[in-house]
This record gives structure tokens, C-alpha cells and sequence, in this order.
């Protein structure tokens, strides 16, 4: 059995909240259930001054593996990192990590502090999670510098990003190009590399003299509190 949500597409060009605009492109709702719907995820939550962490499987078979916890600033210091071997059955959610939230954030601010949550099974990353200690409005967001690549693929482009600092919720848009991106909106930490693949409308080549470096845009959370786009 699958299941259905409101809304998955526009009828006519309008401001919604579909996953797809009336001309059939993606939009963030898209991105964010893709994630959502993986089959392995870790769900991080603040419950009665407690941090817990949840393991969420639909595999049909249990897993073992090594949660690793990186809590760090926003410019990539870290703070404390930590490994837990940790066993999941299948087809369930477990809690696998509960600590006292107030020891773990003692004397740091909580606007400029994440928690990368990360799952390996046989050395492979398996599942990731970012967690936030105050909401995205209160969040002491910096001046992240992001640096990318673009580069020609089979069916469109190839993106390389990087960045000096956490950079949220980054968005994508080639003004020159019809497609869609295998990823947007996602969040980058420092120091993080994230490839990106344009793929073009109807897998249909694309010129390459009409998207290059010039022609993508690249907004943050941050910069939607001013109007002029840095990128």
C-alpha cells in the first residue's frame, strides 16, 4: 500500500503549497518528502528537558551499526563527538540515544550550535540527520561563503558545493534551463562537499553556453532576510 498527501500538484500557476508548480518542476515540498520517505532515518526530538534519538527502519531485516553524534558551532568547531554501536530491529523505531539536554548544551548557545546525527552500517553512511536547538527563526545563522563547480553529466550538469560555514536551507535555480535538481533546499555544514545533478526536462541536452557559472542562483535561509541575492 502507498499513501497520498494534499496537495501534489497545481492545477494553474499559483503560490501553494504543492509539490509540483502547474508547469511539472519541483518544489520543496518535493524535496523535503523524498527524505522523509527514506526507508532508514534518524529522528532527533526534545522531550521533558531530554535529547532523544530515534532510529526509524522499515528494512525487513535488523541492522547493526555505529550512531555517531557531532555536536559543533556553526563554523565547524567541534564541541563534542561521540560513537555508539547500535543494533536496530526491523520494521520499527527505537530510541538509541536519551542524554539530559541542559548537561549537553551547558554554557553554549543554543542559536549557533548543531547536532550532525549520523548512521554507518560496514562503513557506509546509511542514514544522516541534522538537529537544531531553537527554530530556524531564532537560529543565529552566519555569513556562510559557498564555492561550486559546475560541471557537464549525461543529461544536464553536475554542481560540486562547498562551504566555510553552515550554510541552511540552500536553494538551486538555473534561470537559463528547464529541469529539476536530484537535491534542494538541503542544509550544508562547514567544510561540507554535496554534489548536486541538474537534469534536464525530458533528459533533452542541454547548451552549455546557456548554463555556466553566471546563470545559477544560490539562496540561503540567510538571505532571504535581504533582499540582494550574494551569489
Amino acid at each position: 500500500m502507498g499513501s497520498l498527501y494534499w496537495q501534489l500538484n497545481d492545477c494553474w500557476p499559483v503560490v501553494s503549497w504543492s509539490e509540483l508548480d502547474y508547469y511539472g518542476r519541483r518544489k520543496a515540498l518535493h524535496y523535503f518528502a523524498k527524505k522523509v520517505f527514506n526507508p532508514l532515518l534518524i529522528s532527533a526530538t526534545e522531550d521533558k528537558g531530554r535529547l532523544k534519538i530515534f532510529l526509524v527502519s522499515d528494512e525487513l531485516h535488523p541492522l547493526t551499526g555505529n550512531l555517531r553524534l557531532h555536536l559543533t558551532d556553526f563554523d565547524g568547531n567541534v564541541i563534542k563527538d561521540t560513537l555508539y554501536q547500535t543494533h536496530i530491529s526491523s520494521n520499527t523505531s527505537q530510541c538509541v540515544y536519551d542524554y539530559d539536554l541542559d548537561k549537553l548544551t551547558e554554557k553554549l548557545d543554543k542559536r549557533k550550535i548543531i547536532m550532525e546525527c549520523l548512521f554507518f552500517t560496514n562503513d557506509t553512511l546509511a542514514a544522516r540527520s541534522l538537529h537544531f536547538f531553537v527554530s530556524p527563526k531564532e537560529l543565529d545563522l552566519p555569513d556562510s561563503k559557498i564555492n561550486y563547480i559546475i560541471s557537464p553529466s549525461n543529461d544536464g550538469f553536475m554542481v560540486t558545493l562547498t562551504t566555510n560555514k553552515l550554510a541552511k536551507n540552500v536553494f538551486l535555480d538555473f534561470d537559463s534551463a528547464d529541469g529539476f535538481f536530484s537535491d534542494n533546499y538541503f542544509d550544508m555544514v562547514a567544510g561540507e562537499k554535496v554534489v548536486i545533478y541538474f537534469h534536464a526536462k525530458n533528459h533533452q541536452p542541454v547548451n552549455s553556453a546557456l548554463v555556466n557559472k553566471n546563470s545559477l542562483k544560490i539562496i540561503t535561509l540567510k538571505d532571504t532576510y535581504s533582499s540582494k541575492n550574494k551569489y
